[in-house]
Order: structure tokens, then C-alpha cells, then sequence
């Protein structure tokens, strides 16, 4: 969800725990469009880590964004 001051955009994404980000279209423009997968990205790719060191590598904040 990407959220300004005059609008709202939403889309579904899937995240592997490779890295990689299926986000689909959320008609934002294309800079806020591009933070969101960068930041889903980030996320994606920290969850092999996580399992590592023991951690649940999809935290509970990622958890509950999931239908």
C-alpha cells in the first residue's frame, strides 16, 4: 500500500525468500512504484538470513498483510 497526502495505491505482491518480487500494477507514478519494490526487495531478501539465525523469516508485520 502506498499511501500520500491525495491518493492511495494498492497491488498484491509476492515475495520469495530469494529475493524476488512479483508486485503487480498500483498505478502510482513510477518513483513511488519503484520505493515499494525496493522495499519489498529488501524484505524478500533478508528472510533466508533470518532463517539462519533462527528467526521466523517472515515476520509477523509481513504475516499479516497476507489474505
Amino acid at each position: 500500500m502506498i499511501y500520500t497526502r491525495d491518493a492511495e495505491f494498492a497491488a498484491a505482491a509476492e515475495l520469495g525468500d530469494d529475493g524476488s518480487v512479483a508486485l503487480g500494477p498500483t498505478g502510482a507514478p513510477d518513483e513511488l512504484h519503484a520505493r515499494l519494490v525496493a522495499l519489498a526487495r529488501l524484505i524478500a531478501r533478508d528472510a533466508a538470513r533470518l532463517r539462519d539465525d533462527g528467526m521466523p523469516p517472515w515476520p509477523q508485520r509481513v504475516l499479516r498483510w497476507r489474505r
